[in-house]
């Protein structure tokens, strides 16, 4: 932050500004005081969904439903319409990231996306075996693993890859310890939900028609996701601002040709 009140972030900090931008709608305390947030204080979720040390009560949606409007917005994040509103040169503001610039960095968020998502698919079954065995762990044919040789198995076979010999990476991944235990498959979920909404907004910025459906399709991710907050099932809150059951497509076109 300059004297200016201007502040510096870096291109990853601006992916946290826009993921964590709704969780305020989605992580309420049941006895939220109502003048604090309109309907928090009806979270009928509050009392058996998730906790976390960070958030230290229980609340918010379900938690496989929990990161989905934090991923819609994070995809808002390498537009240029949105850049050019939030972003300039730090000297001069008026100064702006040129198209091609931005579409090169947004081609850069995606790169390896298929070896990313082959290890998450292999993270969240590891959470979910290792939350519903006791160890030794049995996998597929290997039998009397342990947490390390379990880990090495899945990931060898989902993402095709091994981290260094004597190198454990579950050891600093906090997820599983933290409240999102045997719920780390909500990440891919969530992701795949949120590409489906996204997929609603038009991709043109000049057509006046255009302009005014993105109005209209963000009344309703405003309307349907984020003013209800945790007083409705997230399947719910899908469904009416869809128009629609949601859908698996926009998510595999998204993984198969590797841009939005």
């Amino acid at each position: 932050l300059d004297k200016n009140h201007r502040i510096c972030v870096a291109g990853n900090e601006r992916g946290s500004l826009f993921f964590s931008f709704p969780f305020p709608f989605h992580c309420p305390h049941l006895s939220c005081p109502p003048f604090l947030f309109r309907n928090l204080h009806m979270a009928r979720f509050s009392l058996f969904s998730w906790n976390w040390p960070i958030v230290p009560w229980y609340g918010g949606v379900e938690q496989d439903f929990l990161e989905v409007p934090s991923m819609m917005f994070e995809l808002w994040m390498d537009k240029k319409v949105v850049l050019d509103r939030i972003s300039g040169h730090y000297k001069d503001r008026s100064k702006k990231l040129d198209s091609e610039t931005i579409k090169q960095l947004a081609r850069s968020q995606h790169f390896m996306e298929s070896i990313g998502t082959s290890k998450v698919i292999a993270m969240s079954l590891y959470d979910l075996i290792i939350h519903s065995q006791d160890g030794p762990y049995n996998y597929k044919d290997a039998k009397d693993l342990d947490l390390v040789s379990l880990f090495d198995h899945m990931l060898m076979q989902y993402a095709g890859f091994s981290f260094p010999q004597n190198t454990f990476m579950v050891a600093s991944w906090y997820h599983p310890c933290m409240g999102y235990d045997a719920g780390y498959y909500g990440y891919l979920w969530s992701e795949a939900y949120s590409h489906d909404i996204f997929s609603l907004f038009p991709r043109k910025e000049k057509s006046l028609v255009d302009q005014e459906k993105k109005k209209e399709m963000g009344g309703k991710v405003r309307e349907h996701i984020l003013e209800p907050g945790a007083t409705r099932d997230g399947m719910e809150m899908l469904v009416d601002c869809l128009g629609r059951e949601p859908s698996l497509d926009s998510y595999l076109k998204f993984l198969k040709e590797g841009s939005l």
